[in-house]
């Protein structure tokens, strides 16, 4: 049986560490950074200096933070219990 690096965490365990005071900072600055992104990429289009490449790599920069930021616990678990899966059917 493979382990994941769940261990015995669980989402009650998650949902502390979300709200432990080190974490809350974290998530906010990605909150923060998020939308300092966002304005930077409209004050750089209003002013006609946003190139595609540009615009793509902050699109997927601010996509970015706003899902770790959101991330539940239940897609950490869904991740690594399709890769648990896949591992299993693979070895077989």
């Amino acid at each position: 049986m493979t382990t994941t690096p769940l261990g015995d965490i669980r989402e009650a365990d998650f949902q502390l560490w979300r709200h432990h005071p080190v974490t809350a900072l974290f998530l906010q600055y990605l909150r923060d950074y998020r939308e300092v992104l966002r304005r930077e990429a409209l004050d750089r289009w209003e002013a006609g200096a946003l190139n595609l490449v540009d615009q793509q790599e902050m699109r997927g920069r601010v996509m970015t933070c706003a899902e770790m930021a959101d991330l539940p616990f239940e897609a950490i678990r869904s991740f690594y219990e399709g890769e648990k899966t896949e591992n299993e059917a693979s070895s077989a």
